[in-house]
């Protein structure tokens, strides 16, 4: 199945092109790649997207003191997790815990999970040594 197509002269001569089944398929696969890779790209922007949404509705509410979202945040920020190097500050983060009222303990661990997309117990016992974090988990335990 092999046609020919001529192609404008370049010296005068005209130049036969083979036109085969094997351009046609890479043609294909390139156009399927790139489609592909358009939707998967769509896909996490959109997502993102959706992310930063609703990070910003809660942290608009965090600003507000006595919130829940508010000690989430707080939380977030004495725990430092912005950037991969940096380390969390363990007095702000006891101090913090410890002025969490104890009604709010697990409304704040949901707004932290909907915020950071992050379980709190999960980054405490991450980020802090065992003995800190039998300490942090007792000091929820009485807030709770």
């Amino acid at each position: 199945m092999k046609s020919k197509k001529r192609r404008k002269p370049v010296n005068g001569t005209p130049e036969v092109v083979q036109h085969t089944a094997i351009n046609d398929v890479t043609k294909f696969m390139g156009y399927t790649v790139l489609s592909i890779g358009t939707g998967l790209g769509t896909f996490f922007l959109v997502d993102h997207f959706i992310k930063k949404i609703k990070e910003t509705s809660t942290s608009k509410k965090s600003l507000v003191a006595g919130d829940p979202a508010s000690y989430a945040a707080k939380l977030y920020k004495a725990l430092d997790l912005s950037s991969w190097w940096s380390e969390p500050d363990k007095l702000l983060l006891f101090q913090e815990l410890r002025l969490i009222p104890s009604k709010l303990v697990e409304k704040v661990k949901q707004d932290y999970q909907i915020t950071y997309n992050r379980d709190l117990s999960k980054d405490l016992q991450k980020y802090l040594t065992a003995d800190e974090f039998n300490e942090a988990q007792r000091i929820i335990a009485q807030e709770a």
